[in-house]
């Protein structure tokens, strides 16, 4: 999820506000790469750096990172759901235990 605000479509805002719902019902604090831009004029190559540093800082601390994905792109596709532990659907979030991490591997088609 890293865009700004203002480079979201309106569906894809919707999404990332729905999952930040569920994470604050869970009582469950997270960072969302969305609500906290840098400061450098974007696209150089310092607002990049920046931005690279902000988000993987934030990784680092998580304990768990909760990725929405958009893409259909077979590449996209098996890197985003090969290296996740657990792949659901938005309706499932409400329902998932952060505590124990259950896996849910992806069962669809990565290409």
């Amino acid at each position: 999820m890293v865009a700004s605000l203002h480079s979201l479509l309106p569906d894809t805002l919707l999404l990332c506000n729905n999952v930040e719902s569920v994470l604050k019902q869970k009582g469950l604090e997270y960072y969302s790469p969305m609500r906290h831009g840098v400061y450098s004029e974007e696209g150089t190559p310092q607002w990049a750096e920046e931005l690279f540093k902000s988000e993987t800082s934030a990784i680092k601390e998580a304990d768990a990172v909760v990725a929405v994905y958009f893409g259909s792109n077979g590449d996209s596709n098996l890197k985003m759901h090969v290296s996740a532990t657990t792949n659901i659907y938005l309706k499932d979030l409400e329902g998932y235990d952060f505590n124990s991490l259950p896996v849910c591997e992806y069962r669809g088609q990565v290409i």
